[in-house]
């Protein structure tokens, strides 16, 4: 790590010949960013790319990924998405991903969202839920 900088946080997923790499660094300045990094094993090592996302771009980056994610196998054989009740559209306009199934990965987002204090109206914001989803969720991940 450069001079001057502190890890706040570092996690890593691994997956095939391919690791993901989590990190939150504090800069000698004050910046906060998260990096992430995949790393490739190749014939000859290691290839590696590095996305950094600061501090103030991370509640759109995040919202943005979530949208990512949640269009992964969510359409047909023939690449369409089933239809939606006009209800539920209408929510959806507002709050994208509405009525949709919390993954394993966003309860563990969540978890560490409230962990690092977050309010509730700002984590459905992040996840593009209404703030009763959000609560409902947190009721269900309390009885576990």
């Amino acid at each position: 790590m450069k001079s001057g900088h502190t890890e706040l946080y570092a996690g890593r997923q691994q997956t095939g010949n391919r690791t993901y790499f989590f990190d939150v660094k504090k800069g000698p300045a004050g910046q906060v960013r998260l990096e992430i990094t995949e790393s490739k094993r190749k014939e000859d090592g290691f290839e590696r790319h590095c996305v950094m996302v600061f501090e103030e771009d991370v509640s759109g980056f995040v919202g943005e990924l979530m949208k990512a994610v949640s269009a992964i196998g969510e359409v047909d054989e023939g690449g369409q998405r089933p239809p939606v009740p006009p209800r539920i559209a209408e929510i959806r306009a507002k709050h994208p991903r509405a009525y949709e199934k919390w993954s394993e990965k966003e309860n563990d987002w969540l978890r560490r969202e409230l962990d690092a204090g977050i309010a509730v109206a700002e984590i459905a914001k992040l996840h593009k839920r209404q703030p009763s989803a959000v609560k409902s969720r947190i009721r269900h991940l309390e009885t576990q």
